[in-house]
């Protein structure tokens, strides 16, 4: 075999090598997904490392196995994920809304808000990063920029369930009850097995003083998850106020059997 020919089987060997690696990784990382879908985040964890041995410069596997990280609770590392993705491609918008949501979880809503105005200078038609730009100002209590910025998540797409719970949240906190009722109606038209949007809309109601129709949407927050404690907390209240106080006596002993302390006030004017 003369020294050319030689030479392009060697090729041909390392190029089909290279692409056995990449396909090698494209499994890891697919079956890393598939284990996120199912909760199994330590599987998820161990598949996106792999995928990353196979191959250090998927981007995509380091942000995958960021948003692993962050489920567990390891935000520390969830954190160096997403900056390695960033790294290796620095428009990649999902890595920084990403790495925006674990700032945000973190409590640094400087870096959050750096993070997502970034995400939007890449893509400022992408809605989910308005909407968690729009969750960071509302931490802030900057309500009226929440408004502004699910209000373009929700032009953007009109289905953006998290940017009517955000924006009705600031609605709630600037005291217009009237649209943040709407806003939780149309986030439980998307998702109406919500228990914690019940419950938000359910202290809307109670700030309106709508007694009766907040006890229905902390009844059906319960009927969800019957360990919101603060579904029943705040229906031992409504109960009082509709002078329901068997009822509003039931809660309070349910919240003891569970270990939360009802409100004092309640319990003393139970009591009388």
């Amino acid at each position: 075999m003369n020294k050319k020919v030689l030479a392009l089987w060697v090729l041909i060997f390392l190029a089909a090598g290279n692409v056995y690696a990449a396909g090698s990784a494209q499994d890891a990382l697919d079956q890393g997904i598939a284990y996120g879908k199912n909760d199994m985040t330590d599987e998820a964890i161990a598949a996106f490392t792999k995928a990353i041995t196979l191959d250090p410069n998927l981007a995509v596997a380091y942000r995958n196995r960021s948003l692993a990280y962050r489920n567990k609770g390891d935000l520390d590392k969830a954190l160096a994920d997403c900056g390695k993705a960033i790294a290796l491609e620095p428009k990649y918008v999902e890595a920084y809304y990403n790495r925006g949501s674990i700032n945000l979880l973190k409590g640094d809503f400087n870096q959050a808000l750096a993070d997502y105005n970034k995400a939007i200078e890449l893509n400022p038609k992408d809605p989910v990063s308005y909407s968690h730009r729009g969750a960071v100002y509302l931490y802030k209590g900057e309500f009226d920029k929440t408004i502004v910025d699910c209000s373009q998540a929700i032009t953007l797409d009109p289905n953006c369930l998290e940017a009517y719970i955000n924006r009705g949240n600031a609605y709630q906190s600037k005291g217009d009850f009237d649209r943040a009722i709407a806003d939780c109606s149309k986030a439980l038209a998307l998702n109406s097995r919500s228990a914690s949007v019940y419950f938000n809309r359910g202290l809307v109601y109670y700030a309106k003083k709508d007694y009766k129709n907040a006890v229905a949407d902390y009844s059906r927050a319960l009927e969800l998850d019957p360990k919101h404690l603060k579904s029943y907390y705040y229906r031992a209240i409504a109960y009082f106020q509709l002078k329901d106080y068997n009822k509003s006596r039931l809660d309070v002993n349910k919240l003891k059997e569970l270990g939360v302390q009802p409100p004092p006030e309640l319990v003393s004017e139970l009591n009388k």
